[in-house]
């Protein structure tokens, strides 16, 4: 059952062992119903194993509701003061009250989180056991019933009677949480709405039709059965008008009745013990029991004599009158433990008489019904005799000299072929035949109501079951990697709109894979494009006698638009170039790498550093569309006079920083290259002192964007806050922005430094300031120093 009952991941210890407890207190409950049958509870052996049993599996309930319960200690000090109450106080009314309350406000205030623990399987386990178990602890438990066996044994059976009654609570209540607590989990989704069309519609149909035949079975049964104990009570009422009924033959004393006239008139004497009715002094009649045999007793009282007693014997025969009258077989019934009146003595006799209206012999009656459920073995479901209600007979009983009030069964017994043919003859009564006839037209309707709604009920969960398993399927095959697959729904309800949207969703993700492909391509050829790029540019710093060179471009995506060039020209001249081509990605880069081939492609004309950058742009303006330009600086470093003449083609202003402190711009020259054909440039020539430094740099230095400053706007600032910060208001750029000032800044405190420390110094105050914003545009930076103490190569 374990094994059957787990799906999933194993199960953790504190579920195994509620598990295990759980299943020891079904077992005790089972043992304990079939000790009953084994040992009986007459006996010392049955009275002590069923008490035991009952005790240790309350023993085992308890525990399993402490496994995770607040107050645990309390609870079980609870339990154990509950079950010992009835042994301290004693087995009687006062102490199985007091037990069994302890008991149920145990039960009712504890919240079962034990059966949390379990898995939806096991629950679901749980419910189905606990049924079982709860039949078990209702089907006829008798213990401490017979006193005389039990008195040996008052204490056990006292806690044995504790024990079954607090299971019976325990049960009740479990099994109510189980079921409004019931998920079902485990199941897959056919099984759970084949299990909730059961409920919702066959179970309502089954039962329909079952309370709709025993209703009108028990409801024509009972009429007629009434109508036969009216009968008897009209023959009653005859007898006491002087007549006699049909087939019944007043004895006053020379025939049966002799043997209990002496008896009947002595209780009749004794006003104690004569009923008021039967003492009044007025003639009566009235059923009573003597013996093992019913009696019509009539009673005749005239002046100054004492009263006539006769009485007429109910026999078979009598009853076989009534049956044929009834057209079902009427019987009087009195069994042992059954009793209609206020006697208790009434349950100590057996009266049994039974009317055949077809009888199969001659024998007495208890040989025809031997020879009737011998027959009644190969009769067809119609001829055979079925209850057929009943009602209450009053009678009275003469049992030890007293008249004592009490009842009789009266009950019918009959063939549904009799019924059938009954209903169907010409003496039928037709409102009855129309009124049945109605009745089984609302029947037929309600069926085929309960019969269309079972079909639709299937109809719909199939249709609901069909589709999930198209989506399941669907995404089965779209987690293989399908990605052609799709789901084919004619639904226009929500589980159509989810396979509509998977369509969609497998195009999304068609189209996601396309495009990642083709973004893996791209960013493939953006690395060849980096690496051609980076080949481009100078990879070592120029080794020029009495100077310090170096340069740094630092792209802000795979590819970038700032160029930057070392250019060797002979007789100790370097040409230096930076420029800044206008966007970013692979067009910038592209007009970069024309840029620097049309560099390379004049330089090695002779001619003026003006003329050089003149056919630069000429060149471009013919190779490049109207929108794409570049800033551009080019100039040329003389080690042997220490001199450098440059050309700003509108790119950011080199700055010239002195020794003393002092720094210039380098700002002369024209127009930014690729707009017009044709420019003049003019050039600036001027004389690096040693310990000057020349910084060349690009818009990404100065434009670098750093964090937001807070907005005016923000909870924090007061209503009238862009009056308090005019600076954020008028200039938002220069506070977001690394700006001009911070680049002096940083070069005058660096310019006793080397060309590389003042680079490093520069990039990490630029990184500082933006703070971990993503780079805005490319960063380029050449620094070239001339070394203290130098002299230029003509001996200056």
């Amino acid at each position: 059952m374990d094994k059957m009952l787990s799906t999933g991941p194993a199960a953790s210890p504190p579920a195994g062992r509620a598990w295990r407890l759980f299943l020891t207190v079904v077992a005790g409950c089972l043992l304990g119903w079939l000790s009953r049958y084994l040992l009986g509870w007459a006996g010392a052996a049955g009275v002590w194993v069923g008490a035991l049993l009952l005790a240790g599996a309350w023993l085992q309930a308890v525990r399993f509701l402490l496994l995770d319960a607040q107050w645990p200690r309390f609870w079980a000090v609870w339990a154990v003061v509950a079950t010992a109450m009835p042994v301290v106080v004693g087995p009687g009314p006062a102490g199985r009250a007091l037990a069994l309350g302890l008991a149920a406000i145990f039960l009712i205030f504890k919240r079962y989180r034990s059966f949390a623990m379990l898995g939806s399987s096991r629950r679901a386990g749980s419910f189905a056991l606990g049924l079982l178990a709860l039949a078990a602890t209702l089907a006829g438990w008798s213990l401490g019933d017979d006193e005389a066996a039990a008195r040996p044994h008052r204490t056990i059976v006292a806690l044995g009677w504790y024990a079954v009654w607090s299971l019976r609570l325990f049960w009740l209540i479990s099994l109510l949480r189980l079921f409004l607590g019931m998920r079902l989990h485990f199941l897959r989704l056919r099984p759970k709405l084949a299990v909730a069309a059961l409920f919702i519609a066959l179970v309502p149909l089954v039962l329909g039709v079952v309370l709709t035949l025993l209703g009108g079975y028990g409801a024509l049964g009972g009429s007629l059965a009434t109508r036969g104990r009216d009968m008897m009570l009209d023959w009653a009422r005859h007898a006491r008008r002087g007549g006699a009924p049909v087939g019944l033959t007043f004895d006053d004393g020379g025939g049966e009745a002799s043997a209990w006239l002496t008896d009947m008139a002595a209780a009749l004497d004794d006003t104690a013990a004569a009923p008021a009715w039967a003492g009044a002094g007025i003639d009566t009649a009235f059923y009573c029991v003597i013996g093992d045999d019913l009696w019509l007793t009539r009673i005749r009282r005239e002046p100054g004599a004492a009263p006539g007693i006769d009485g007429a014997r109910i026999d078979p025969a009598v009853m076989d009158g009534l049956s044929r009258l009834l057209n079902a077989d009427a019987g009087l019934m009195m069994r042992q433990g059954m009793s209609f009146g206020g006697s208790d003595e009434t349950a100590e006799f057996r009266l049994d008489l039974q009317g055949r209206l077809h009888p199969r012999t001659a024998a007495a009656p208890d040989s025809a019904a031997t020879d009737t459920s011998a027959a009644a073995a190969g009769e067809s479901v119609w001829e055979r005799s079925l209850g057929f209600g009943g009602a209450v007979l009053p009678v009275a009983r003469l049992a030890g000299g007293r008249l004592d009030e009490t009842g009789l069964l009266f009950h019918l017994q009959v063939r549904l072929a009799d019924l059938r043919d009954d209903f169907l003859s010409g003496d039928a009564n037709e409102i009855n035949q129309a009124v049945v006839v109605g009745l089984g037209i609302v029947a037929a309707l309600f069926l085929l109501l309960e019969a269309a709604a079972l079909l639709l009920g299937l109809r719909i969960a199939t249709g609901i079951t069909s589709a999930v398993g198209r989506l399941h399927q669907g995404t089965r095959r779209l987690a293989e990697g399908d990605l052609e697959t799709r789901i084919d729904l004619p639904n226009e309800d929500e589980l159509g709109d989810l396979a509509r949207s998977f369509n969609e969703m497998t195009l999304a993700v068609r189209r996601g894979r396309d495009e990642a492909v083709a973004r893996e391509r791209l960013e493939r050829e953006l690395a060849t494009a980096r690496t051609i790029q980076e080949r481009l540019l100078p990879h070592d710093a120029p080794e020029l006698p009495g100077f310090e060179i170096t340069g740094v471009s630092v792209p802000s995506l795979q590819v970038g638009g700032d160029y930057f060039d070392f250019l060797d020209l002979g007789d100790d001249r370097l040409g230096v170039a930076v420029g800044d081509v206008s966007g970013k990605g692979i067009p910038a880069a592209l007009l970069m790498s024309n840029l620097q081939a049309s560099l390379h492609g004049q330089v090695i004309h002779p001619s003026s550093v003006a003329e050089v950058v003149t056919r630069v742009n000429d060149l471009l303006v013919q190779s490049t569309d109207t929108h794409m330009f570049a800033t551009f600086y080019y100039g040329v470093l003389d080690r042997r006079d220490g001199t450098f003449t440059g050309v700003n083609a509108g790119h950011n202003p080199p700055l010239l920083c002195r020794a003393d402190g002092t720094v210039e711009e380098l700002g002369a020259g024209g127009l930014i290259l690729g707009m017009l054909p044709e420019q003049s440039y003019i050039q600036q020539t001027l004389t690096l002192d040693p310990g000057d430094m020349l910084v060349l740099y690009t818009d990404g230095i100065t434009e670098a964007m750093g964090p937001r400053p807070e907005s005016p706007d923000d909870e924090s600032v007061p209503e009238e806050g862009p009056d308090l910060f005019p600076s954020l208001e008028d200039d938002v750029d220069d506070v977001s922005m690394f700006g001009d000032e911070r680049l002096l800044s940083v070069l005058r405190a660096h310019r006793g430094g080397s060309a590389m420390e003042v680079r490093e110094a520069l990039l990490r105050a630029v990184s500082d300031f933006t703070a971990g914003e993503p780079q805005s545009d490319d960063i380029t930076l050449v620094v070239i120093r001339r070394r203290p103490g130098d002299e230029a190569a003509d001996g200056r």
